[in-house]
């Protein structure tokens, strides 16, 4: 999966030229909106619906949108971090979302055969309650960290990169709404 680089555009018409704090939101809008760098990510395998990873970047998303041990292993979607989040921040966001999976998916979580440690993998789950309880963890501790959009009235939920082979993407993001 990747994001290309988007442009914010130059055509922005307003007080920019006199007024120094629209001018200080409006560059720190831009940089967010051009920023294809720093995501939570959920990978999930095309050909096995109930395993899911989770995991961090402070790169782009095509570094970590395949596997040579997995073929069928896909990025599903990513949450996009804020521009000012620290990589220290990104790793103690994605230890409280795993330890908040593990709460709910209990024994799910997959082991490393060789070394013996725990992974960011799930196995046996129910991948759209996988979804939803990243989603709520995000959303409920670490809203700030993360950019909001808001869905036709309906709630809002934090913005979602998804995946180009992921159909009906207006499903899961209703799944994930929160009340405003």
């Amino acid at each position: 999966m990747e994001r290309k680089r988007r442009d914010f555009g130059d055509d922005y018409i307003g007080p920019v030229e006199t007024d120094y704090k629209s001018k200080a939101v409006l560059d720190r809008q831009k940089i967010q909106y051009e920023s294809i760098n720093n995501w939570l990510y959920i990978g999930a395998d095309s050909l096995d619906p109930s395993f899911a990873k989770i995991g961090i970047t402070s790169g782009d998303l095509k570094s970590r949108s395949y596997s040579s041990a997995r073929p069928s292993y896909f990025i599903f979607c990513a949450f996009k971090f804020k521009v000012l989040v620290s990589l220290e921040q990104m790793k103690e966001v994605e230890k409280r979302v795993l330890r908040d999976l593990d709460e709910v998916f209990v024994g799910d979580r997959l082991w490393h055969y060789e070394s013996g440690k725990i992974s960011e993998c799930y196995m046996g789950i129910n991948f759209k309650d996988l979804l939803c309880q990243v989603h709520f963890t995000l959303y409920d501790s670490f809203y700030d960290n993360f950019v909001a959009a808001g869905y036709e009235d309906y709630g809002i939920y934090l913005d979602c990169e998804f995946n180009s082979k992921v159909e009906d993407r207006k499903k899961y993001i209703e799944m994930i709404l929160q009340a405003d």
